[in-house]
């Protein structure tokens, strides 16, 4: 068939039309995973995840992919093999596996019967507004708008801060707490932090209120006492932000001293490993910005964007250049820092965020940057297994997060 001069018209269109470009994505926060992912959270609200459980299945590996859905974040955390997060309607989300029930759409819970997915975003149970939701070791909660308390997944140990005390789990139908939870108690927050069996809050005027398992002293109120609803942590200090982590909890005053309580392999930052059971400065003097904790590690960023760690450097989690092995206790010796040490690289850090296996940064110019183990490909590179890859490091590393934008620039 000849070709008409319209047909020749689009056909030169065609070639000349340029293809799309991918473009870097700008991050303004990062949430490190217990196990198999991290996640940022990006300006334009879209949550970005990496890691052999980053497509919410059964171990695909994956580079970074946007979590799939059409919502918009103001904040998203990772819980195990979940996430969870703050649209910008105030509706919380949740993907991934439902383990506990942490989907908190009243969906099955994993048990005998299997494991059930959610591959794409889905909102909680409820069509409740909140104004804070994070997600932890085995539940997630979320602050609603008039300040109540709200939780799903487990509530062993008392997470949900609803006075009781462990949730009976049965293999048919999960947890009870597959929808959201009211707690009982009658402090109004405006924040919360799940750490892996406690949970700890602010209120507006600062006070930092806790919640759950207090072996280690980690909810602050000079016991080793599990407290089934919220409690205030000791002391007279006005907080602006904390981190409920493994058995230790850390917080940024107003006026910016960090302070930590709880289990203590360095974790603390006093120059000790003592246990704390009350909040305990961090040593340093240092004015900080924020701050995260989770498994013998605390890291934070200070007023003048610097990164800093604290506590187990094992297999390279401080992120000082040094690596240290799980299994050799002198080498855990080694790396282990009771004060803070610099992250390297002399770089520019706006938040920081400690995962069960690595830690994360976003730098100041927007893009994410890892480090600490890379089995499960959470530092968003390719492991040992690849030519080239690595299955640890000691130092940051660049994670590659680039969109192509829709066809016509759209």
């Amino acid at each position: 068939m000849r070709a008409t001069p319209l047909l020749l018209a689009v056909a030169a269109l065609a070639v000349a039309a340029p293809r799309a470009q991918a473009q870097a994505v700008r991050l303004r926060s990062v949430s490190a995973g217990g196990s198999g992912m991290n996640c940022a959270l990006a300006d334009d609200g879209r949550a970005w995840c990496w890691g052999t459980r980053a497509d919410w299945s059964r171990g695909r590996r994956v580079a970074a992919t946007p979590v799939a859905g059409v919502v918009r974040f103001v904040s998203f955390t990772t819980i195990r093999h979940a996430g969870c997060g703050l649209g910008s309607d105030s509706l919380a989300y949740c993907i991934g596996e439902n383990e506990y029930g942490v989907l908190g759409d009243d969906s099955p819970a994993n048990g005998a019967d299997g494991v059930y997915y959610r591959t794409r975003l889905g909102p909680v149970a409820g069509g409740r507004r909140f104004r804070s939701v994070s997600a932890g070791g085995q539940a997630a909660c979320g602050i609603a708008l008039d300040g109540q308390l709200w939780c799903w997944g487990s509530n062993e140990h008392g997470v949900f801060g609803n006075g009781a005390p462990v949730a009976v789990y049965d293999s048919r139908t999960g947890f009870g707490g597959n929808v959201p939870v009211a707690s009982g108690s009658g402090a109004r927050l405006v924040s919360v932090s799940v750490g892996w069996d406690h949970a700890c809050g602010l209120d507006d005027e600062g006070t930092a209120w806790c919640w759950g398992r207090n072996a280690a002293g980690q909810l602050g109120d000079g016991t080793r006492e599990a407290r089934f609803v919220p409690r205030p942590a000791d002391g007279d200090h006005r907080y602006r932000q904390i981190s409920a982590g493994f058995r230790t909890t850390c917080a940024i005053t107003q006026d910016g001293a960090a302070l930590c309580w709880g289990d203590n392999n360095g974790a603390i930052g006093d120059g000790t490993t003592g246990t704390r059971l009350v909040p305990t400065p961090v040593t340093g003097g240092v004015r900080w910005r924020m701050i995260a904790t989770w498994r013998g590690v605390t890291c934070a960023v200070a007023e003048d964007d610097a990164a800093w760690c604290w506590g187990l450097g094992i297999d390279g989690m401080l992120g000082t250049g040094v690596l240290g092995d799980e299994n050799s206790m002198t080498a855990i010796a080694i790396v282990r820092s009771k004060t803070p040490v610099r992250v390297t690289g002399g770089v520019r850090f706006q938040s920081v965020s400690v995962g069960g296996y690595s830690g994360c940064g976003v730098y100041v110019e927007g893009d994410a940057w890892c480090w600490g183990r890379n089995d499960d490909l959470q530092l968003g590179v390719p492991n040992a297994s690849s030519p080239g890859g690595v299955n640890k490091s000691a130092t940051p590393l660049r994670v590659p997060i680039r969109a192509t934008p829709a066809r016509g620039g759209r």
